[in-house]
């Protein structure tokens, strides 16, 4: 996971030298924001591999279904990153030159990196024979895991099957939604001031 999220950065990193922006704090922050991103794609990823660990699935089958599963979360951190970094590019200055190559740039390699590296590196991983049936190498309590062969069902659905988070899901969604545009008007409005 960390090793994908590096990969964006430092391709993000060389994107803002390449394209000869300015390295400011607008920059820092897409470099941050690239890196989330690639961190949540690793993290979806990782979490699908252990529900379907979980749902009785060897390693190998576990992967495939994972990585049918969080293609399309994955696309969607990374276009809607993008998107962000293409309308701060259009609407900033020249301050927001830097944010708009780590988030476009960076948001590109963070969906290479994380739809084929991270693919072949779990492929690679859940593959080989000296790795077969260790689930606890991928973070997976084996314990947990039932035995198809021997008819059991799944009984563990996740450390959090008992809580429900739909209670607050309105007003941290408008929080964050207001906060994420007063950040990017803050930023475009004192790009466009110097």
């Amino acid at each position: 996971l960390f090793r994908s999220a590096v990969i964006s950065v430092f391709a993000a990193v060389s994107f803002i030298v390449i394209f000869s922006a300015e390295f400011n704090v607008a920059g820092v922050i897409g470099l941050i924001l690239t890196a989330v991103a690639s961190l949540a794609s690793g993290v979806i990823y990782c979490n699908k591999l252990k529900e379907e660990a979980y749902r009785g699935r060897n390693l190998k089958k576990a992967n495939q279904e994972a990585a049918k599963k969080s293609l399309l979360p994955i696309v969607d951190i990374n276009v809607v990153v993008i998107v962000i970094g293409a309308m701060a590019y259009l609407l900033g200055g020249v301050i927001m030159k830097s944010f708009s190559a780590a988030l476009v740039l960076g948001g590109i390699a963070s969906l290479v990196v994380n739809l084929i590296l991270l693919r072949i590196m779990m492929w690679l991983a859940t593959n080989t024979t000296s790795l077969t049936g260790k689930y606890q190498v991928f973070g997976i309590d084996q314990t947990k895991v039932p035995n198809i062969v021997a008819e059991e069902k799944q009984t563990y659905f996740g450390p959090f099957q008992d809580r429900d988070f739909t209670k607050k899901k309105k007003p941290v969604g408008i929080v964050t939604l207001l906060l994420t545009i007063a950040s990017i008007a803050g930023m475009i409005t004192f790009g466009a001031l110097n």
